[in-house]
């Protein structure tokens, strides 16, 4: 991923672990901005509660000093294991909060390493206003008071390496995430939350030009399984109960007809964008789309036509914009025998006004 700014704090240590992960997860041309943080917790953060506050709250001032960067917090503290029987041990690590723009948040804790007692319940006895690592190096001159792991492990592992580790995690996965949407951290987007159970699924989409002057939210379904299945278990819902067929015009939304063919149990076809391997009789219509210069066609055969003749039918799509395609299948459907386009729906409408008659599951604006 190219030319990506991070924002984060102003630890050194802290500084050059995201540097070292962003080169080793395949961030290149990119800045760190580093800025004053507040954690909003003590100077020794004690449990997870404080230490994971710390670190979102210093995400959250680097988000927004800067809402076009990645930003990054990071917070370490001490938690107490228990054992039982009165017995415990104290043991330092680290919460990550990152924020990049358009895709929400990642939070994940590093290993942990054990630390002495006696100097975490002294930072403690301090009222948390120093840190354990300070004291540590206070008792032994050759510990960094920034970094006492390496002291601790013997030089096995250091506080930066362990950063390093769960930062490449995070960053890899915020790399596949980026790449499963289309998404830049750069891009300006549209969200939409779509219903999904109890819950709901969000979707930001990257507003594109397409032609002079017309600018879209692009909604692009394909090779995104988790997305299909969501909107096509949302459309299903939408589906009139007298319906003996769906239909789909040749495009990017063809797993999205197949996730409603699945749930509904109704048999599906696909309009063709070209007549390979239909049987004669073919028939067809010319389509105009908004995103695709000059004039397409959409075809279907003999054995499509024995299928849909007499049949109450459903067009699915993705998106309606202009209305081009659902003209065509409209146009095509006319050409068989009792065949009745009884219902369009949609993932999403589209234009500077909502259409009349068409059923989705929203509507986006045109920029």
């Amino acid at each position: 991923m190219n030319n990506v700014k991070f924002v984060t704090g102003k630890s050194q240590l802290k500084r050059e672990a995201l540097e070292q992960a962003a080169k080793e997860t395949g961030f290149t041309n990119f800045t760190i901005e580093c800025i004053p943080t507040k954690s909003g917790v003590p100077e020794q953060p004690i449990g997870m509660q404080q230490i994971q506050d710390g670190a979102f709250n210093r995400a959250e001032q680097a988000a927004t000093h800067d809402a076009t960067a990645i930003a990054v917090g990071m917070e370490n503290g001490n938690v107490r294991q228990n054992f039982g029987g009165g017995k415990h041990e104290w043991r330092d690590l680290a919460s990550i909060v990152i924020r990049p723009p358009n895709i929400g948040g990642y939070q994940l804790e590093t290993e942990s390493i054990s630390f002495p007692t006696k100097f975490v319940e002294a930072s403690i006895a301090t009222g948390q206003t120093i840190t354990a690592g300070e004291l540590i190096s206070r008792e032994h001159s050759l510990c960094p008071p920034h970094d006492p792991h390496s002291f601790l492990t013997q030089d096995k592992t250091s506080r930066k390496s362990l950063l390093v580790a769960t930062l490449k995690i995070m960053l890899e996965k915020i790399k596949q995430d980026y790449i499963n949407l289309g998404l830049t951290p750069t891009d300006k987007v549209h969200t939409i939350d779509i219903p999904n159970g109890k819950t709901s699924y969000t979707l930001r989409l990257p507003i594109i030009e397409v032609k002079p002057g017309i600018r879209v939210a692009l909604f692009d379904p394909m090779g995104k399984p988790e997305l299909n299945e969501v909107l096509g278990k949302a459309l299903t819902k939408l589906i009139p109960d007298d319906t003996d067929i769906l239909v789909m015009p040749d495009g990017k939304a063809q797993a999205l007809l197949h996730v409603v063919g699945r749930e509904t149990k109704l048999p599906t076809i696909i309009f063709r964008k070209a007549p390979k391997y239909l049987k004669e009789p073919i028939i067809s219509v010319s389509l105009n789309s908004i995103t695709t210069a000059g004039t397409q066609h959409l075809y279907t055969g003999a054995t499509q036509l024995t299928q849909l003749k007499n049949k109450k039918i459903v067009m699915i799509d993705d998106v309606y914009s202009t209305g081009g395609s659902a003209k065509a299948v409209h146009e095509l459907l006319k050409q068989i025998e009792g065949a009745e386009l009884t219902a369009i729906i949609v993932a999403f409408t589209e234009g500077p006004a909502l259409p009349e008659g068409i059923l989705s599951l929203g509507h986006l604006p045109l920029f």
